[in-house]
């Protein structure tokens, strides 16, 4: 690079270069002369900056007790000027900070357990032609079922001011009543004379594919909890053998983030009237 300017008793410049080397720190050399040949030289130290870069390596739900699941993040945030102790820089240090939404905690793991933390330059391991650091997130749901909504995002920070954010968004659709067959054919309310037995189909769908499980929560009869993948089907039957004159019964089909994992927020019902004729 080479620079001519012309002044009168008071020279100022900016110099802006491009691919610099990602060593730091760099030096130009700039030489001043006036009119009469007398010059000097200084030394202008000069830093080349980057934004940090977030890589998410793996996210996934994992079990860490009986009744408690947590969203697992892990990520490698690194940063062309961040170096060693060996090797000091203004972008010594990056700011990490941790967010979530729609409920809940979203922390970095044990031994931290913060939504805010730097990484120092004692932390920095060589990838590739950066330096940074694997670190581990954790999304706490606030009860035993997940949100069907919510939001993750990680942001690093460098000593510049310089950001780079990283952010997930998951959603789920709640199960829906599909249909319903009686034997004898009836609506609601169905109407069964005194004795007389009825069975009743109903079935579910999940607009996710979720995994299902629909069972009886309330009412008399016999019907035996059904599971699958997307869609269920169960049949109730029921001999109308009570002097009460009216019966509810509610079903309840409930949705998990995958067999064995942890609920949905938030089941889909149905209910039927039954009136003994």
């Amino acid at each position: 690079m080479e620079l001519l300017l012309l002044g009168r008793d008071e020279l100022g410049y900016h110099i802006r270069i491009w691919d610099l080397p990602t060593r730091n720190p760099h030096r130009v050399v700039v030489m001043t002369t006036d009119e009469r040949g007398q010059g000097t030289r200084v030394k202008v130290p000069v830093v080349s900056i980057h934004r940090p870069k977030i890589t998410v390596e793996d996210a996934d739900w994992q079990q860490v007790s009986r009744d408690k699941w947590v969203y697992t993040v892990i990520a490698t945030v690194t940063d062309r000027d961040f170096q060693p102790c060996v090797e000091r820089t203004l972008a010594e240090r990056l700011r990490l900070t941790a967010y979530s939404s729609g409920g809940g905690k979203f922390l970095f793991a044990h031994p931290w357990n913060v939504a805010e933390r730097e990484v120092g330059c004692t932390d920095a391991f060589k990838l590739d032609d950066s330096y940074g650091r694997q670190v581990k997130l954790e999304y706490s749901p606030s009860s035993e079922a997940i949100p069907r909504q919510f939001m993750l995002a990680l942001t690093a920070t460098d000593a510049w001011g310089f950001s780079e954010k990283w952010n997930l968004e998951l959603k789920d659709g709640m199960p829906s009543f599909e249909k319903y067959e009686s034997f004898p054919p009836a609506s609601s309310p169905i109407r069964i004379p005194f004795g007389a037995q009825v069975r009743l189909t109903l079935s579910f769908r999940d607009p996710d594919g979720d995994w299902l499980e629909l069972r009886q929560v309330r009412g008399p009869g016999t019907f035996t909890p059904v599971q699958g993948m997307g869609r269920v089907e169960g049949t109730w039957s029921w001999t109308a053998d009570s002097r009460q004159r009216y019966w509810l019964v509610e079903f309840e089909c409930q949705d998990y983030v995958f067999p064995g994992g942890p609920p949905y927020e938030g089941p889909a019902r149905a209910m039927f009237l039954l009136e003994i004729v």
